[in-house]
Order: C-alpha cells, then sequence, then structure tokens
C-alpha cells in the first residue's frame, strides 16, 4: 500500500508539484483497493532539491503538549511553517522551502511507523520535536524483527539533508522492492533465480579503510556512467531539438518527458552505485549476482540511451512518442528483485559476451520501436538475426523472432508477424525457453485478433494462460498483457460482457504494478469505457474516458494523440447521450490533435471525421454532415481499405443523413452495402450490424416493403438479444420496428407484444422524445386495431406531445399522429 501511494508522490513530482504534508491521514484506500494520496492543499510547482531559503525563523512555542493537528498558512513564502510536524523534514523545521525530498521524509516517517508501531523521532512538544529532527536523533524501536536492509533504506530516506536522501521517489521505491534476503522460486528452465547468499564476514575491516574508500570511489564511477547519456548539455540541446521541430505540441511533449528521464537516470545511478557497494564494499552480496544486476542494467541503459539519441533528429513522430517512449522504459527494480533473470536463458559461458552484445542491440531496436522509428527498428533486428543465426543458439534466436514479429506488427504486416512469432514460439519450446514461450503466445494472440481472426486467437490464448499458471506470474504486467490481448479478441467477438472482466482485471494490474498514472492504464480505460457505452452504461462509461484523459494529458501533455483518443471516446458517450453539441465539440478537439500530430490523412482523423458527421447529422445540419461523412469515408477508404468495418458503419451513417433528408430508397441502398460488408468482415451475429439492419428495416418500412422490414428488424434484435440480454433498452429500436412491420402485415397481437415490451423497456430507463413517441404512436394503432379505443386515444396524445416538445421545424411523424387522432 506504501509502495503505491509513493509512486502517487513520484507522480506528483514528475509533474512538478510539492505535497508539503505527506502523512497516513492523507491517503485513503477506494473501495477497489487502489490507493489514492488526497489533500494537496499545501502542494506548490516545486523548485530544485537544492533550492531552499532561511529568510526567517518560524514560530516555534504555539502548540502545547498535544500537537498531532496540522499547522498550516495559506500563502507559501519561506519562513512559513507547513505540514504536519510529525512527518516534516528538518528544511521544513527551518522554514526553508519544501522539495519533493522533504516528501520522501514524510513517506520514510510514516513507513517507519507502519513497521516499527512508533515514530522515528518522538519529543514532548514541538520545539524538542524540531531539535531531534533537526540532529537525526532516531528513537531506537522496541520492535527488533525488522530487517537490517529495510531499516537502512529508511534510515537514508530519513537523513537530514536532502542531498543524502534517495535522489528520487522512484529511486527509493526501487530500494524498498530490492529485498536481498527475498528467494523467488520459478520453474524457469535452465535458469536459476533469486538465490542471494548471505556472505559471511570473516575478520575484522580495521586497517583497510583505504580499501574501503577506494572501493567506494569506484562504486560511485560505476553509478556515474549514465552521465554520459543524460547531462544537462543532453538536455538543453534535446529541448533545442524538440522546439526547432516546429511542432505545436513539441513544448509540451519535453515538458512531459524530461522529468521521466531524469528521474529514470537518477534512479539508474542510484541502484548501480548501491548494489556495487553491496558486493564490493558491505559484501552483502555476491559478485555473480552484482554482475548479473550489472547486465540488467546495461541493456536498460541501452534502451535509454537509444531514445536519447533518437530525440536529436526531432520527426514528428519521434516527438508525438516521446512521452510514451520515456514512460515505457522498463522497471529498473526488475534488474534487482530477480525477476528479470527469470525472463531469460542464460547464454554458455563461451557465447556469454556475443550474446550480451545482440541483447544489448536487441533493446536498442525495441527503443526504435517505442518511438515510432519502425523500419529503422526492423533493419536493426535483420542485422541481428544474420548475426544469430551464425552463433545457432536457439534462445537468442527466439528473442529475435519474437521482436521482428513486434515491429511487423506494428508497420501493419500481420502475416508475417504471425510467420515470425510461430518461429519464436518453435524455438522457444525447443530450448525450454519457457518465459518466450508465454509471450509469443501473447504475441500470436493479438496478431490473430489484428488479422480478425477469433479462433486462433482464442487457441494461442489458451497456451499463454497456461503458461501464465505455470510460471506462476497471474498478477504480474505478463498477465495483463495476455488479459488485455483477449479482451481485444472478445471485444472483436462482440462479447462485451467477457471483454469487460479481461479489461478490468488487466486495469488493476497495470495500476498496481505500473502506478497509476501510467500510460498503459490510460489505454486500459479507454477500453473500458468503450465497452461500457455498448453496454449502455453511459455515465460508467464517460466516467472511464475522462479518468483516462485526465491521465493522459498529464502523462503525456495536452496535444499528445493518447488524448484526441480520450476525447474521441468521450464524444462518442456524450452523442450517445443525445448531447450532439457537447460531442460535436469534443470530436473537433481530437480532429485538431490529430492533424497536428499527423497530417490530413491518418485513419484516426477518418474517425473523428465520421463521428463529427453522425453528431451533425443530430443537430440537423444535414449539408454539412453529408460533407464531413463524405470526407470521413474517403479518408477511411484510402487508408484503411473498403473492407474495414469502419468504411461499413460510415455507410450506415450516411445512409441516415439521407433518409432524414427524404431520400429513402439512396438510405436504403447504403444501409444495404453497410450490412454486406460487415456481415462479410465480421460475421452475420456481430453486434456492430443491429444498427445498419433495424436502420435498413426502416426504409423498407416506408418504402412499403413489411415482410422485408420484418426480417432485418427481427435479425437485429435477434443480435441485440444475445449481445445485451433481454432488458436492455437498446432492444427497444428493434422492438419498435418488429411491432410496426407486424401491424403493418395484419399481425396485430404479435405487434402488441412486441411493442408493449419496447414502451417498458424506454419508459423504464427514462427514454423521451421521439424514440418514445414512435413507440407510442405505434402501440396506439394496435390498441385501436383491437378495440381498446380509449387507451389507443391516450398513447397518440402523448406521443403527439412528445414530438410537439421537440420543437424540430419539419416532423411528417408529428403530422401523421395529429392526422389519425382527426380521423379516430
Amino acid at each position: 500500500m506504501f509502495a503505491a501511494a509513493g509512486h502517487g508522490l513520484a507522480a506528483a513530482h514528475a509533474a512538478g508539484l510539492t505535497h508539503r504534508d505527506f502523512k497516513p491521514d492523507n491517503v485513503m484506500i477506494r473501495l477497489d483497493g487502489r490507493v489514492v494520496v488526497l489533500d494537496f492543499g499545501l502542494a506548490r510547482g516545486h523548485a530544485g532539491p537544492r533550492e531552499s531559503s532561511t529568510h526567517s525563523e518560524p514560530d516555534l512555542g504555539r502548540a502545547g503538549p498535544e500537537f498531532a493537528h496540522t499547522l498550516t498558512d495559506a500563502g507559501s513564502m519561506p519562513g512559513s511553517l507547513l505540514g504536519t510536524p510529525h512527518y516534516m523534514a528538518p528544511e521544513q523545521f527551518r522554514g526553508e522551502l519544501a522539495t519533493a525530498s522533504s516528501d520522501q521524509f514524510g513517506f520514510c516517517v510514516a513507513l517507519w511507523e507502519a513497521i516499527y508501531a512508533e515514530r522515528p523521532f518522538q519529543a514532548s512538544n514541538l520545539m524538542e520535536l524540531a531539535l531531534v529532527v533537526s540532529e537525526g536523533r532516531l528513537t531506537e524501536p522496541a520492535r527488533n524483527d525488522v530487517p537490517t536492509w529495510l531499516r537502512r533504506v529508511l534510515e537514508r530516506g530519513l537523513a537530514g539533508g536532502p542531498n543524502q536522501r534517495w535522489p528520487t521517489m522512484l529511486a527509493l521505491l526501487a530500494a524498498l522492492r530490492a529485498d536481498p534476503t527475498r528467494r523467488r522460486r520459478t520453474r524457469l528452465a535452465g535458469v536459476t533465480v533469486g538465490v542471494l547468499a548471505i556472505v559471511g564476514v570473516v575478520g575484522a575491516l580495521v586497517g583497510h579503510e583505504r580499501q574501503q574508500s577506494e572501493a567506494i570511489t569506484a562504486c560511485e564511477r560505476e553509478g556515474q556512467v549514465i552521465l554520459a547519456d543524460w547531462n544537462p548539455d543532453v538536455e538543453a540541446t534535446l529541448a533545442a531539438a524538440f522546439k526547432s521541430s516546429g511542432l505545436g505540441f513539441a513544448d509540451s511533449a519535453w515538458q512531459h518527458t524530461q522529468p521521466r528521464m531524469a528521474d529514470y537516470a537518477s534512479e539508474w545511478s542510484a541502484i548501480r552505485t548501491q548494489v556495487c557497494r553491496e558486493a564490493r564494499v558491505d559484501h552483502t552480496r555476491g559478485e555473480s549476482a552484482h554482475a548479473e544486476i550489472a547486465e540488467c542494467l546495461a541493456e536498460r541503459q541501452a534502451n535509454f540511451k537509444t531514445l536519447a539519441e533518437a530525440w536529436r533528429e526531432a520527426s514528428y513522430a519521434t516527438i508525438t512518442n516521446a512521452p510514451t517512449a520515456a514512460a515505457r522504459l522498463q522497471p529498473l527494480s526488475t534488474c534487482v528483485d530477480g525477476s528479470w533473470a527469470a525472463t531469460r536463458m542464460a547464454p554458455p559461458e563461451v557465447a556469454r559476451e556475443q550474446v550480451a552484445g545482440l541483447r544489448g542491440r536487441l533493446e536498442r531496436s525495441a527503443a526504435l520501436q517505442w518511438i515510432g522509428a519502425y523500419p529503422e527498428a526492423q533493419r536493426e533486428l535483420e542485422l541481428v538475426e544474420a548475426e544469430a543465426d551464425e552463433l545457432a543458439w536457439l534462445p537468442l534466436s527466439a528473442e529475435v523472432q519474437l521482436r521482428l514479429s513486434g515491429v511487423q506488427s506494428a508497420l501493419g504486416d500481420y502475416s508475417l508477424a504471425e510467420i515470425s512469432g510461430r518461429r519464436a514460439l518453435h524455438d522457444g519450446l525447443a530450448s525450454g525457453y519457457d518465459f518466450l514461450v508465454l509471450t509469443a503466445a501473447v504475441q500470436l494472440t493479438i496478431c490473430a485478433w489484428q488479422q480478425a481472426k477469433a479462433e486462433p486467437a482464442l487457441l494461442w490464448d489458451e497456451l499463454a494462460a497456461g503458461m501464465i499458471t505455470r510460471l506462476e506470474l497471474e498478477s504480474t504486467v505478463h498477465a495483463a498483457d495476455r488479459l488485455n490481448a483477449l479482451g481485444q479478441t472478445r471485444l472483436l467477438q462482440g462479447q462485451y460482457a467477457q471483454a469487460l472482466d479481461l479489461f478490468r482485471s488487466g486495469l488493476a494490474i497495470y495500476q498496481t504494478q505500473l502506478g497509476p498514472d501510467h500510460p498503459h492504464v490510460a489505454t486500459l480505460l479507454d477500453s473500458i469505457g468503450s465497452v461500457l457505452d455498448k453496454l449502455g452504461d453511459r455515465q460508467a462509461a464517460l466516467a472511464h474516458h475522462q479518468a483516462a484523459l485526465i491521465i493522459s494529458r498529464a502523462s503525456l501533455g495536452d496535444d499528445h494523440p493518447q488524448v484526441a483518443t480520450s476525447l474521441n471516446n468521450i464524444g462518442s458517450v456524450q452523442s450517445n447521450l443525445e448531447q450532439y453539441a457537447d460531442g460535436l465539440v469534443s470530436y473537433r478537439q481530437a480532429n485538431a490533435i490529430l492533424v497536428a500530430a499527423f497530417g490530413p490523412e491518418h485513419p484516426s482523423i477518418g474517425t473523428t471525421l465520421i463521428n463529427a458527421g453522425t453528431a451533425e447529422l443530430h443537430l440537423g445540419r444535414h449539408e454539412q454532415a453529408m460533407a464531413t461523412l463524405q470526407r470521413g469515408l474517403g479518408l477511411i477508404e484510402k487508408t484503411l481499405g473498403p473492407d474495414h468495418p469502419n468504411f461499413a458503419l460510415t455507410l450506415n451513417n450516411i445512409g441516415s443523413v439521407l433518409a432524414d433528408v427524404g431520400r429513402s430508397s439512396e438510405a436504403s441502398e447504403y444501409y444495404q452495402r453497410s450490412v454486406t460488408a460487415l456481415d462479410h468482415k465480421l460475421g452475420p451475429d456481430h453486434p456492430d450490424l443491429a444498427a445498419p439492419l433495424n436502420n435498413l428495416g426502416s426504409t423498407q418500412l416506408r418504402a412499403a416493403q413489411p415482410a422485408a422490414a420484418l426480417t432485418s428488424y427481427q435479425r437485429a434484435l435477434v443480435i441485440r438479444e444475445r449481445t445485451f440480454g433481454p432488458e436492455n433498452p437498446a432492444l427497444a429500436y428493434s422492438l419498435t420496428g418488429v411491432g410496426r412491420a407486424q401491424l403493418e402485415l395484419g399481425r396485430i397481437a404479435e405487434a402488441r407484444v412486441a411493442l408493449e415490451r419496447a414502451l417498458v423497456l424506454r419508459e423504464r430507463a427514462g427514454i423521451t422524445g421521439e424514440l418514445l413517441s414512435l413507440t407510442q404512436f405505434a402501440l396506439a394503432r394496435t390498441r385501436w386495431a383491437i378495440g381498446d379505443h380509449e387507451a389507443a386515444r391516450t398513447l397518440a396524445i402523448a406521443a403527439r406531445d412528445g414530438y410537439r416538445a421537440m420543437a424540430k421545424p419539419e416532423q411528417p411523424e408529428l403530422d401523421e399522429v395529429e392526422t389519425w387522432l382527426v380521423e379516430h
């Protein structure tokens, strides 16, 4: 729980905020188990950790013996005493400006208190507390079963000087995860993981101060290696490169990239130095374990260095993907906790150096892929592939093929990606490389659903699920990746409830493992929101999309394409709530971001144009809607092809424009084309078919073809019942159509059953206006036909009043109802 809270603080620090009052009272656990840091009332943007002021001394004599309350001041001037005294850092008592390091101090006080059941600094009044904190006089706790390594981590966080503490919250969290005594079990063939021998210290160290000092200096040099890749000069060069690109969102992208990179470099340096000291100075870590961690850190550095180098020639692709790429840098904690070693097979000793070099180049290719440089990543992988083939060590060949599959998939060559994925799987199975078998199975699941092949995707997922269980990875990011891939497959099948459960399970893991504000979390929140929207839970869908928008803006910047995704999704929900003007605003905001990022001909822009055109249709702007939809249709046909489901859905929307202006025969042609295309691409039972089928039925009914209309409506009804169940208000669309068609065919009893069911669903859902009036008038005609004239007139009057309330200038439906009332 504290680790989750620490990630919250780290996110605030990355956003330039210092909490200044971290304490247990300001951390809450939600009903869904998510940990949240609250009460940023004292938070201010922080300067660097070395900036402080000593303009004046605070008055420390105002509080009595009971001082658990918060002493606060609305201002943020140096000299103000801000925060809760028990959790305040020495610099806060001195009236200096609080920094991220001050938050780290408060975090360690709270964690010490939780572990030892007493606070680290104890005093009877505020003056005494300020003194013992400033002098660093820790109270020896009564509890003595806390591991020494853990106490050392906390003591460093409680150091008197900010520069003596951990360089960042992330470095502190990494140290808390790096339990040197933890033994991890794994069934990975050929790999022994996580067994750290406790090396007994023989003899005294007296007289070896000089050797120890030299060892400490050498470890500090090891920790500073990354300074060659990230230093003030590099930062200045990259900032200038971003700015010179001329892209409107470049400054925002840099502001959301630089803190992540700086924190990563700082954490890397801290871990590299600490692990070296444990092996060479304290002798609490074996040399083989030290070498293993060093190899992992070298791979992580290769990723890091590639990103920094690639950004020197800033393009719209690299800048667009910069914040996401920085966020995708692999957690450094996995180098220390044994999980990195568990994901790979150790090479033969004679090939160790060569394999390490090639694996470093694999990491370089991954970084190129993150920034969107897919052709460059593919070229690098093809070079590595040739050298790996000469080496003829199957585990490495499997790793290369898996990376190739990922790049080919990103480039849209899904069939070739599947071939590479199968090769990776084969080599992984042949060499007993269980972890790679797992990741290859997940990748093959993705390749299958990208090609709209649901059944093969499900088969690959069965293999992935089995490997997750075998390797005991149920609560890891690898399990979340598998759940996400399976969720997308279920979504492809139109199995929304199953997709929702899978996305939610994956989200919980991402939040725990990556932190609540990681871009992956935003992606899954958007996926969940989209499913909820399809299931008709609009408010919940809107809440998820808004949460995704907040995370994307905070972690990636206001102008990032992922922000556009969330805005587009918000617009869809707003439109489904009949808030068409608000939806149109959201669509246009999303479109502007995408055009700025990708130019005017990206496939995603086609989607926002379609949505915007649909909103314009509902607002009665028919000419504008037709123009927007035609632009979107042309763009989707050009970029995705005429077989893509989005092309078929656009045909349906254009048909709606034509129907709304009275061009029913043309509308019917568009609806039929939409049904045929979706039937062919997604199968005859997919939920996306329901809307164009229902629309087709309406045009057939207007064309005096009630039998054909009934067939269309009934098919839509079956699809919706299978998808949503019998009580969802979406069924009322098809039920009303079925009832109206049966009424025209003289099947009065059947019409009445369908229409009464539709009316109950719409009234229960609070649906009013045109939709409710349509059902009421059809049922009124049915009631009249069976002789229930009074009920018929009552329903018709209600329908008339509903149409009148809409105040549309041209309403043939209203004319029809009023004429009927005159006649009856």
